[in-house]
């Protein structure tokens, strides 16, 4: 399947998604070229997030691209927490590509699995 990326939706997606995860616990938002990256302070909330993002009619993250994860303990930028774990998504509907990142704590940097949602995420 080809998805036509459509810079026009861009406005709206930073908007609901940031919406969703709060703005206590988002810690930045940005765009870049293909989307918008979002990056959340309390990864417990991480599951709950993940699954508005797929089931809510007007974004329709149903596509789960990628997982990574990253150390930001050498990064120049101060981050909420020494580890994260980063999903990739896409909305077909909408043509928008987002990242979300949730940080993890070094003392104990684990995340429930978002494998019930992405089938994907099992690898």
């Amino acid at each position: 399947m080809i998805v036509a990326h459509r810079q026009e939706n861009h406005e709206l997606v930073r908007e609901r998604v940031s919406a969703i995860i709060g703005e206590g616990n988002l810690h930045r938002a940005f765009e870049d070229k293909d989307g918008y990256c979002f990056e959340i302070k309390d990864s417990a909330t991480t599951f709950g997030i993940l699954e508005q993002l797929k089931t809510e009619p007007d974004l329709s993250f149903a596509y789960f691209i990628d997982i990574t994860g990253a150390d930001y303990s050498t990064y120049p930028d101060p981050a909420p927490d020494r580890f994260a774990v980063i999903y990739t998504l896409l909305s077909p509907d909408l043509g928008v590509r987002i990242q979300l990142t949730a940080f993890l704590p070094e003392e104990n940097p684990s995340i429930r699995t978002a494998v019930p949602l992405y089938a994907g995420a099992d690898w």
